[in-house]
């Protein structure tokens, strides 16, 4: 992202926590960022524009983090409590990101919407896929249910340390949260009870759940793929195979051979390995 974008976005996050959305000008902005309307406009048609921008940038950090955490971290259990405390401290960090949700009742239309939709249906697959990680296929008939309470759970934390702005120790916070979680799923599964809500009840989020985490992966080893020393050829052929792993999984009958093969090219680079081997458990 070029500087002057990210640093309209960082400190229009700040003029919104303290003033609120509607109360903040574009001409406050760009004064604070030091920058011209021109250079604003030239990266936003307007502050409704801008606030997409900055929840679709704050999403992808969140993303990002998550994803660097699976790469250095094996056990499942250990993945989600680092994740958790990553997510805590990034929120310790940018608290401003919460409040503006309190400070103003904001609704902007349906791209605002859409964005936000799309970020709660990445976590609640980011949510499913470490706790079926940990417990195994027997919580999958619970798995709403059991995302709704953890939800709760995080954002609880995360309303009350804002409201009064706890000092907090993330990676403690952390493990309270998944020992949480512990007890909930335990209760759930000697619980006689059907699940209150299915996949069933929420097929716009389980839908296609398959290819949107081939898509999901496939950015993340776009994005690994900018870390690593490659000449102009390599870097071309890696995009070109990503390209093909994603449409070819997108269609009704995709053709494993393909598939197969634009794995195996990517698994060759040693740093781009592991995010293939979860790749390669989802396409084939």
């Amino acid at each position: 992202m070029h500087e002057k974008k990210e640093r309209i976005i960082e400190i229009s996050m700040k003029l919104f926590a303290d003033k609120g959305f509607h109360a903040t000008s574009i001409q406050e902005i760009v004064q604070k960022a030091d920058v011209s309307k021109g250079a604003f406009y030239l990266y936003f048609e307007s502050k409704d524009d801008l606030l997409i921008a900055i929840f679709d940038y704050y999403a992808t950090i969140v993303f990002e983090k998550l994803a660097k955490v699976r790469e250095t971290t094996t056990d499942p259990y250990a993945q989600l409590e680092k994740q958790v405390a990553e997510l805590l401290t990034l929120f310790r960090d940018h608290k401003e990101y919460l409040l503006v949700h309190f400070r103003d009742n904001i609704h902007i239309g349906d791209k605002l919407d859409a964005l936000i939709y799309q970020i709660h249906k990445q976590g609640f697959d980011w949510v499913s896929e470490q706790v079926c990680a940990i417990y195994g296929d027997k919580v999958n008939h619970y798995i709403v249910d059991i995302a709704i309470n953890f939800d709760g759970l995080m954002n609880s934390y995360f309303k009350w340390i804002a409201l009064h702005n706890f000092t907090f120790n993330p990676e403690l916070v952390a493990k309270t949260i998944i020992r949480r979680l512990d007890a909930l799923v335990e209760d759930i599964l000697t619980d006689e009870n059907s699940p209150l809500f299915t996949a069933e009840d929420v097929p716009r989020l389980t839908d296609n759940r398959k290819t949107d985490e081939i898509s999901q992966l496939s950015e993340q080893l776009s994005a690994k793929m900018d870390e690593i020393p490659l000449n102009n050829k390599e870097k071309q052929q890696l995009i070109d195979a990503i390209t093909v792993i994603k449409e070819e999984a997108a269609k009704e009958a995709p053709k494993t051979i393909i598939l197969k093969t634009m794995v195996e090219h990517i698994r060759q680079y040693e740093q781009l390995s592991q995010l293939s081997e979860q790749l390669s458990k989802k396409i084939l």
